[in-house]
């Protein structure tokens, strides 16, 4: 994919360079729509210059995206919880001060070895209530529950 970039960018700035040439060659300068004239001798000039630093540093000035915050927390699946007309497993978590509008955006990656080749599972049943995540791990009645709940919530 690199080369293509490359190879493109080199054949566009060839174009570009052969059509500023041959305007330089008739006109020097443009008419504006007022009636006024801009002189392209110096941009046109410059042009190779321009063009060869685009082709020799085609991503020009770029910056690391700003790195995202999240808030990460790992819980053991250890709490009992009244779940339907039963007790299930899950893993709670307390976010002070936070509302459940704001929980609603939390991520939750379960740890278990329900399927031994896929350790973790992210479409866990997550749910939330002002100050409080918690996610379902099992219920009580099918053994061991799974391990551990990594929350991610972004900030």
């Amino acid at each position: 994919m690199r080369p293509a970039l490359v190879l493109r960018s080199l054949v566009s700035g060839l174009c570009v360079y052969v059509v500023a040439a041959a305007c330089a060659a008739t006109e020097h300068h443009l008419s504006t729509a007022d009636g006024g004239v801009v002189d392209l001798g110096d941009a046109i000039a410059e042009l190779p210059d321009v063009v060869a630093d685009a082709l020799s540093n085609p991503v020009g000035e770029a910056e690391a995206a700003p790195s995202l915050s999240v808030d990460v927390a790992t819980e053991p699946c250890s709490t009992v919880l009244r779940y339907g007309s039963g007790e299930a497993y899950f893993a709670v978590h307390a976010y002070p001060g936070r509302s459940r509008v704001e929980l609603s955006a939390v991520r939750a990656i379960v740890r278990s070895e329900l399927v031994p080749d896929y350790p973790d599972s992210v479409g866990a049943a997550v749910f939330v209530r002002d100050g409080s995540v918690a996610v379902f791990c099992g219920l009580t009645g099918s053994g061991a529950p799974q391990y551990s709940v990594t929350l991610v919530l972004p900030r």
